[in-house]
């Protein structure tokens, strides 16, 4: 009795410190262009809904956004209770999904696979200032990277066992709602997303499976989703900014040649997982005759791999300017790639590689947290100081407002830095601030001009 009270203590331990952890890290993040614009714009949640149907209609139709709106109409408060509750399902859900069951709380056996998917679902994703800390990039990124996890989940539980139980009305309703929510995410989400089901569907009319209800409805879902996605004007007006014209005017062989640097600059951060899980795969598979395959780990471990291959190809179709965060997903797949293959090693060797996997993913967060929080520290600090001094240009309501603008320091990785977009980059920013007419200064007081 005592040992399995000691083992839930070790878990609520982990829980607890993980959710401080993005808790913290979400409430030094400060308010950019986007939250100051969107806190202007939607007072309450009836203005939040009208702003998301504008938004859809001119630049950004993506599900994500809506939730974000009713997220900044409520305050940071909000978020900073749900973002830690979300990014731990998100983990738990990735145990879920690798160990084809739930944790057993009761013993410590999935501990190490816990401790080396919350290391890396912080420190080795995509852009984890942008696509966790951040509200805009929680919501169109991590958050919405859930649905996608449990399709994963799903269509595992009917390629083992063959059919899913029967759902009553209301759960049918919720799973058309959650596959929708998958199918409007964002667009390498929702492509991959349709093109796995469609895939599955095909391996079951090839091997003569009958499809069930619950597949149909999530199919349906996501193709709804998905159409809505891409037949909203929003993103045909985004595309056609002034600033996006060297895309549109670029050959597709352009367009892969910018592609591929990031694609590479993402392996590197990652310390070249990707590439390493890669090589071992292709050296099993040639050592085994393809008959890894037969192995679920390893042949999830191929899916998966080739799945965030094909998420990040996706995005070959679309502008990414300057930062990497639209690979989050990418990345978040093959991290569960790696995953999967250490489980497959592991069973194949009967050595517990987890274990070792684990200890290293551990001390490497606990020496790195220092130099990653140091940036978050210091840009909350001169946010907050800058704030008050804000507060009093607008007490005086000077003609012309000279204002400092915010530059993060630099983090101990490029993938690890902070990437802000500081409201002071708006076009709007006179009026989002309250203020007259505002000159932005450079650190040594000089004036910076912003094209």
């Amino acid at each position: 009795m005592k040992k399995i009270n000691f083992n839930y203590t070790c878990w609520a331990l982990a829980f607890t410190l993980f959710a401080l952890f993005i808790l913290v890290f979400s409430y030094l993040y400060p308010y950019g262009a986007d939250e100051y614009f969107y806190q202007f714009r939607c007072p309450d949640l009836i203005a939040a809904v009208k702003e998301y149907f504008f938004s859809y209609t001119n630049h950004n139709p993506r599900i994500g956004l809506l939730v974000n709106n009713i997220i900044i109409s409520n305050g940071k408060r909000l978020f900073l209770i749900l973002n830690p509750l979300i990014q731990l399902f998100l983990v738990l859900s990735l145990i879920r999904l690798i160990n084809g069951k739930w944790v057993d709380f009761s013993c410590l056996k999935d501990f190490p696979l816990f401790v080396l998917l919350a290391a890396m679902s912080v420190f080795l994703v995509a852009q984890p200032d942008n696509t966790l800390f951040w509200i805009g990039g929680a919501c169109n990124y991590s958050w919405s990277f859930l649905p996608f996890i449990w399709l994963l989940i799903f269509l595992r539980h009917i390629y083992e066992n063959g059919q899913t139980p029967n759902l009553k009305i209301w759960q049918s309703v919720l799973l058309f709602i959650g596959a929708f929510i998958l199918g409007m995410s964002n667009e390498n989400n929702s492509i991959a997303a349709f093109m796995l089901i469609l895939a599955f569907m095909l391996y079951c009319f090839r091997k003569r499976i009958k499809i069930c209800p619950s597949l149909a409805i999530i199919f349906l879902g996501v193709l709804i989703g998905l159409v809505l996605l891409f037949a909203a004007p929003g993103s045909y007006k985004r595309a056609a900014y002034p600033l996006l014209s060297f895309f549109r005017e670029a050959s597709i062989l352009e367009k892969i040649t910018w592609h591929y640097p990031k694609i590479q600059d993402l392996a590197v951060s990652m310390f070249l997982i990707p590439p390493t899980a890669l090589f071992f795969m292709l050296l099993e598979l040639l050592s085994t005759r393809l008959k890894a395959l037969r192995n679920n780990d390893f042949l999830y471990s191929a899916i998966t791999f080739l799945t965030g291959m094909f998420l990040a190809a996706i995005l070959a179709g679309a502008p990414i300017l300057g930062n990497t965060r639209p690979f989050y997903s990418a990345s978040a797949m093959w991290i569960i790639s790696f995953v999967f293959l250490i489980k497959y090693f592991q069973g194949i060797y009967k050595f517990d590689l987890m274990r070792i996997f684990a200890w290293a993913a551990f001390i490497f967060a606990f020496f790195i947290t220092p130099f990653f929080s140091i940036q978050y520290f210091y840009i909350y600090s001169q946010e907050k100081s800058r704030g008050k001094y804000i507060e009093k240009l607008r007490a005086k309501n000077p003609p012309t407002a000279y204002i400092p603008y915010l530059l993060p320091i630099d983090g101990p990785t490029n993938n690890l830095r902070i990437f802000y977009y500081d409201v002071l980059l708006s076009k709007e920013k006179e009026k989002l601030l309250g203020l007259n007419k505002i000159v932005i200064l450079n650190k040594d007081d000089s004036q910076l001009n912003i094209i």
